[in-house]
């Protein structure tokens, strides 16, 4: 039996004075469709139509993911302990596409009837997420982010945690592919984005493509950060200006030698991807006004740029019990005395305009008695 590595209850108590993200509101009592949007995402588990591992990996679409009483199984779920969404990778699992290696993982769907309609480096794109990484098979290497190319099979970004277990922590590296060519016998970029990071600690990461607009010769770049920390950005390849691109997120051991005892497992607490072309741009202050239990409230996200009419939603977690955000932006209602806390509680929403561009920030809120 090949080892795994995990973190158990007492160890992680010993790391309790560790620095940390504070984490989004979220449902417990829901599936991960009544916490997260994934009206632009697809996932794929490691299992085949017939419930093995021998066959094509099964896709789930959009649809099926959405809302409280979306798909749910043990490969993709939610902590009763804190509304996390856990994403659940055996090694041996079923495959889908030409890796040989087995996931359980999200895809964006810019059309979700239509994997053909993407973007491009040329464009602004943004991936935000926060996270738990909790387990890792016998090599430590799990990809917890990435830019994947459509029609290629090439991934030009794999963000990945890779656990050291001599030092008991992990670090966040980026693998940059500068030729989107499978043949190409081009080395890979390393970049190492954060150290030091134990398993099952919070922590967020930030992916940030942009061109100048030109396809091609976009002379785009790659920028990464892990808990806002100092950025770490390296240039694209033109070679990828042609190639339709969109990103993914979940568990996908980068292992697939050993038995059904190896895994990775990984809980995100925010997932939200955003293509602000246009000049789109959320205004407003991520802290927002304080609210007043029984009292009530209201206060308007404010965008610009764009494209004609917007509309607002959220796309991970939830404003405090008792207050809704509208489709016009405004933030309302009459919080819950039981929403009352000394620490705000964390919501991310998302702006689209009429050209389909859209922006996502984190707003932060406070509920006093």
């Amino acid at each position: 039996m090949m080892v795994r590595w995990s973190l158990n209850t007492a160890a992680f108590a010993a790391l309790a004075g560790f620095a940390c993200t504070a984490q989004a509101e979220l449902y417990k009592n829901v599936s991960p469709g009544g916490n997260f949007d994934f009206s632009h995402w697809s996932l794929t588990i490691p299992v085949d139509a017939n419930g093995g591992n021998e066959g094509k990996a099964v896709t789930i679409r959009p649809p099926a993911l959405q809302g409280p009483n979306g798909y749910s199984s043990e490969y993709f779920y939610t902590d009763p302990k804190d509304g996390g969404v856990v994403f659940f990778t055996t090694i041996v699992g079923a495959k889908g596409g030409t890796s040989p290696n087995a996931r359980s993982e999200l895809r964006e769907m810019l059309d979700p009837a239509k994997g053909s309609v993407n973007w491009y480096a040329a464009t602004k794109s943004v991936l935000n997420a926060q996270l738990r990484v909790l387990e890792v098979p016998s090599n430590g290497r799990v990809i917890i982010g990435q830019i994947h190319g459509y029609g290629n099979g090439q991934t030009l970004l794999g963000l990945q945690y890779e656990y050291k277990a001599k030092l008991g922590t992990g670090n966040v590296v980026a693998v940059v592919i500068d030729d989107p060519d499978p043949k190409s016998t081009r080395p890979h970029q390393r970049l190492t984005v954060a150290s030091g990071i134990p398993l099952n600690q919070s922590f967020s990461y930030k992916v940030d493509i942009a061109g100048n607009g030109q396809k091609p010769n976009s002379q785009a770049t790659l920028t990464f950060t892990v808990n806002n920390g100092t950025p770490v950005s390296t240039y694209v390849d033109p070679l990828w200006d042609t190639v339709p691109l969109y990103f993914k997120a979940g568990s996908y051991p980068q292992d697939h030698d050993g038995d059904d005892s190896e895994v990775g497992r990984v809980k995100f607490f925010q997932i939200a991807a955003s293509h602000p072309d246009n000049g789109l741009q959320i205004r407003t202050s991520n802290t927002l006004p304080s609210a007043s239990a029984s009292a009530p409230y209201e206060t308007t996200l404010v965008s610009r740029g764009g494209v004609g009419a917007r509309t607002w939603k959220l796309v991970s977690g939830h404003p405090p019990a008792g207050m809704t955000l509208t489709s016009d932006g405004r933030l309302t209602g009459m919080p819950d005395a039981k929403a009352v806390s000394s620490k705000a509680q964390k919501f991310t929403a998302q702006v689209r305009d009429a050209a389909g561009d859209t922006a996502h920030k984190e707003f932060r809120v406070t509920v006093m008695p």
